[in-house]
């Protein structure tokens, strides 16, 4: 995580492309469902733009792929990111082992993970918003991460066996019924995407 602070995050703000030396020096403030979180974004959004599949003459005025903190991130890491700044390769290692050590997991503790997917879209006539969020926190049989990976891709691993998607590299679930299919089975094993609208 450390290293890929160090990557510039590019993005789409206001409509326009902003290229970020520093993702943390991009952090704002993000609210979901009255929890605040602080947000950053990650290496270069702006390919992914077209797997959404806008309409054409569609442009995004904001489209950012980042990642989530708790509030107050930022000021807690502020240490940390003057070695990420101006650190060498070396330094980085010695703080990563450094806060590994000082700040392990421990029986008892319990990771999470939140993932938010935002569209807003305004016309002329009328305008419409809507989220999907995932948001999954780990028990003593299993980590929030190792759910949130292990399950969607154990699914896509059968769906190549049988026959019912193609192996290999690729976007998945292009179709609203196979998307719809893929997310029961994500609800069932615990992994519920909640849309509001």
């Amino acid at each position: 995580m450390l290293s890929a602070l160090r990557t510039p995050a590019r993005a789409i703000q206001q409509g326009r492309v902003v290229d970020t030396d520093r993702p943390w020096e991009a952090t704002t403030g993000y609210v979901l469902h009255g929890e605040p979180f602080e947000v950053y974004p990650n290496r270069d959004s702006t390919p992914f733009v077209g797997q959404y599949d806008l309409p054409a003459g569609w442009r995004p005025r904001t489209f950012v792929r980042g990642t989530l903190r708790l509030a107050g991130w930022r000021d807690a890491w502020a240490d940390v990111f003057t070695v990420v700044r101006d650190g060498t390769p070396e330094q980085l290692d010695a703080l990563a082992a450094d806060l590994a050590q000082r700040h392990p997991m421990r029986p008892g503790d319990h990771d999470r993970v939140v993932l938010a997917v935002e569209l807003g879209v305004t016309t002329a006539e009328r305008a419409w918003h809507g989220r999907y969020l995932l948001d999954v926190t780990g028990d003593d049989r299993e980590t929030a991460m190792a759910r949130a990976v292990s399950v969607p891709l154990a699914h896509a691993g059968t769906q190549i066996l049988a026959g019912a998607a193609p192996a290999g590299l690729h976007r998945a679930l292009p179709d609203p019924a196979g998307a719809a299919d893929f997310l029961t089975f994500l609800r069932g094993r615990g992994l519920d995407c909640v849309l509001s609208s």
